[in-house]
């Protein structure tokens, strides 16, 4: 991403950190940290993806600009990024508060980790302190770019004896002497200091370096150089047995996958520019059988192992047992096909037996006795000790690669070749190899799948099967599980002992887990000194784990029996409950009904009530009508006798009762009409409605007609009295 060295902006490598490598999907994670970056470079200003992509190239970093572009569309659709009508775009401020939070973290660790450095320069001033961890810290962010990788070696070492990949001599050379050594010390120090704040901010440094470094270059650098320089480059690469063992599927070895990876990803790239030729000696071919040998005497007693032990066994034996059990055979017929066919699977696989007798000759004839003997005593000091055989193979390999690699006649004119070993042995490469390469000072010969897939990633452009190769090559340096071997041998001498029990596949895989953790146990089995004794070891602790299994299942036993009972006792409980629940259906239904007949019969009686309480008011009604019509008729009569007795001239006495009687019915009947309205309104049957228009027909008569006439009458009366008084 970048051509040249130079000290990453803090923001930037905040983003950076971030960015999981050992997942899938890490190039998006990548690019949309970068376009992040970008943001925070600018200031947030609102910009086009050229103008973003124009801001990362003026602080010297340069990207894909379609992933990039992609990746710009991309947040602004979905966000962080705010879109406005012009078609630019900035972060928004959740983001940006989001990142801020971030960088302020980072800034955080930085500070710690530079307080850790600076606690060592107890003796110097304070602003000179400072000075050297600027400095220090520059020196850090170039070496994580130009490792790659492998600085993670720089973190997870106790010890800077084994680093040689970063130069500290160099850099404390650039100080004055007074203080030099002050310098060496606290440099030493902090890198192999423990504090967690060191841990996080160099992993940090790992982080930005691996995501600048993996996007190697672009297809069009690359078929720049090769049309300007017309060199035509070729890798040729010796297969250690350890890689063999992995390309074949025949070793439980965390490289496996990323060997695999690399080693089909050249097979799949051959004539795109880079030829690579992949080939084992024949001594590499015969230690290969010897390992096979080895391990069938070894798995030969153990039979079929029906328990999963990968946990605690390694390399071939671990794969072999994995892979019969789940094919249902022994680890022996699973294994022997590898020793009978051996050359025509690596055929098979693109791999060539290498064969220049001369040259094999010649390196055979050189003295490679004083490194091995020099190879043992480093595996001596730091790992366990190797037989003869296996380390004289590993020099003579190297001394090849040596010989081939120096060898200027063996190259073709206008070409470039390079020879390694490829190997996953960390004794060979980084003991044996760097400190051949440091003394004689020279390059180094042995290369490690993780340097291979670096190293294609700047001969072929990052597409999906780049960048699966460089994300298992990283996974691999992370997730990295050492084993004992000599605890190994023990184990595999337990499971073979066990195995010859008739019920052995009857034994729990529990059982067999407890025993394998157990490093007293094996260092028992491993130390007995007869195989009679390693049968005693083995079955008193059967008998041991067995009386504890068998206890544990009586408790197991009991806890069910428990357990039935609660269960028995709650299923009685759920019964009765079930019961009750029915018979207060039963219940509710019988009530329901008696409900649905008391309210039929309360409709029955209110039925009844309204017919008699209709038959009676129609009685009612009829009563009063039939009273109104009698008082109108008496009156009507009283009106008629009155006038007549007033024209025929009737004596005075009978005119004056006469008058009287009909003003009385006269007020009566009025009196009864308004009663009768007032009470025919109160009921409501048809009948009495129909009556009520009738008898408000009466009602209709004007009360003052009525009042003028008892008023004549009224004063007919009074003079008829006073005439006859007067008379």
């Amino acid at each position: 991403m970048t051509g040249e060295t130079r000290k990453l902006d803090r923001a930037l490598v905040s983003m950076l950190q971030n960015v999981e490598l050992h997942k899938r999907g890490w190039d998006e994670k990548l690019y949309r940290s970068l376009v992040i970056a970008s943001y925070l470079l600018s200031g947030n200003r609102a910009m086009t993806p050229e103008e973003a992509c124009k801001v990362l190239l003026e602080q010297g970093i340069r990207v894909q600009k379609a992933m990039f572009f992609k990746m710009f569309d991309h947040m602004r659709k979905h966000g962080p990024l705010v879109g406005d009508a012009s078609g630019k775009a900035r972060l928004s401020q959740k983001e940006l508060s989001k990142i801020n939070d971030e960088i302020r973290r980072y800034q955080d660790t930085v500070n710690e980790a530079r307080q850790v450095f600076l606690s060592h320069f107890d003796v110097l001033d304070e602003s000179v302190a400072e000075k050297i961890w600027e400095k220090f810290d520059e020196f850090l962010q170039n070496a994580a770019l130009s490792l790659g990788v492998k600085f993670f070696e720089i973190v997870q070492r106790s010890s800077l004896k084994v680093t040689s990949e970063i130069d500290i001599d160099s850099f404390c050379r650039t100080f004055d002497a007074k203080i030099k050594e002050t310098v060496l010390s606290a440099v030493t120090q902090f890198l192999e200091s423990n504090h967690s704040s060191v841990s996080r901010y160099l992993l940090s440094l790992l982080d930005a370096g691996l995501a600048i470094n993996a996007c190697g270059l672009s297809e069009q650098d690359l078929k720049t150089l090769t049309e300007r320089y017309g060199v035509k480059a070729s890798i040729k690469l010796f297969l250690d047995t350890n890689v063999v063992f992995c390309l074949l599927g025949l070793h439980a070895h965390p490289w496996e996958e990323a060997t695999k990876d690399v080693l089909d990803f050249i097979q799949q790239q051959k004539q795109k520019g880079l030829h690579v030729k992949l080939h084992v000696t024949n001594d590499t071919l015969e230690e290969a059988k010897s390992v096979i040998r080895h391990m069938l005497n070894t798995l030969r007693p153990l039979g079929k192992v029906p328990w999963r032990v990968r946990g605690f066994l390694s390399g071939v034996a671990a794969r072999a047992i994995e892979e019969a059990r789940k094919i249902n055979t022994t680890p022996e017929k699973w294994l022997t096909p590898y020793l009978e066919g051996l050359t025509h699977l690596l055929e098979d696989k693109g791999i060539t037996i290498y064969n220049n007798p001369r040259l094999l000759e010649v390196v055979k004839e050189e003295d490679v006795n004083d490194l091995i003997n020099e190879s043992r005593e480093m595996d001596e000091e730091l790992f366990e000790k190797r037989g003869y055989n296996s380390v004289k193979h590993d020099v003579t390999l190297w001394a090849l690669c040596r010989r081939l690699q120096t060898n200027i006649l063996e190259r073709k004119h206008g070409s470039v070749e390079k020879t390694w070993v490829l190997s996953v042995d960390y004794r060979f490469l980084h003991r044996f190899d760097k400190s051949q390469a440091i003394r004689r000072r020279q390059e180094q010969f042995v290369i490690d799948p993780a340097g291979l897939s670096r190293l294609l990633s700047f001969w072929f452009p990052p597409d999906e099967n780049m960048k699966r190769v460089l994300l298992s090559s990283l996974r691999s340096y992370l997730f990295f599980e050492e084993f004992d071997k000599e605890r190994e041998q023990q184990i595999l001498d337990m499971l073979a002992i066990i195995s010859r029990y008739e019920d052995a596949g009857d034994i729990p895989e529990k059982v067999i887990i407890n025993m394998c953790q157990d490093e007293k146990l094996t260092a028992k089995v491993g130390s007995a000194e007869s195989d009679e004794e390693k049968k005693q070891i083995v079955k008193q602790r059967l008998s041991v784990e067995l009386g504890r299994m068998k206890q544990e299942l009586e408790n197991l036993r009991k806890q069910r029996d428990d357990l039935q009972k609660q269960l028995t006792i709650a299923a009685d409980r759920v019964r009765k409950y079930q019961e009750e629940k029915q018979a207060a259906k039963v219940e509710r239904r019988r009530m329901e009904e008696k409900i649905k007949r008391l309210e039929q019969k309360i409709e029955e009686m209110e039925t009844q009530r309204k017919r008699r309480a209709d038959f009676w008011r129609n009685v009612h009604v009829s009563l009063r009508l039939g009273l109104l019509w009698v008082l109108f008729l008496t009156a009507a009569l009283s009106w008629s006798l009155y006038g007549l007795h007033v024209i025929s001239g009737l004596p005075n006495t009978i005119d004056v009762k006469i008058g009287i009687s009909v003003v009385l019915v006269s007020l009566v009947f009025w009196l009864c009409t308004h009663l009768s309205v007032r009470g025919l309104r109160n009921v409501g049957t048809h009948f009495s409605t129909r009556v009520l228009k009738m008898v408000e027909g009466f009602k209709k008569i004007p009360t003052w007609l009525l009042l003028v006439i008892i008023s004549g009458a009224i004063a007919c009366l009074v003079a008829r009295f006073i005439g006859a008084l007067l008379e």
